[in-house]
């Protein structure tokens, strides 16, 4: 649940604040952001893994 809300926040900041991508800066951190979102969506999908906190139980 908490990596679905950090990628939703993630997606909503590449929006929100790096919506310039003719700035070859700004066009980095939108991508960099959109990435961090796919890795976060990654885990909501299979889970944390083996070295998780939750795989502990």
């Amino acid at each position: 649940m908490v990596a679905l809300i950090l990628a939703l926040f993630s997606v909503a900041t590449a929006l929100t604040f790096h919506n310039n991508l003719s700035d070859l800066n700004q066009f980095i951190h939108f991508f960099k952001n959109i990435a961090m979102a796919g890795g976060l969506l990654q885990v909501v999908a299979f889970g944390a893994g083996r070295y998780s906190l939750d795989a502990r139980r």
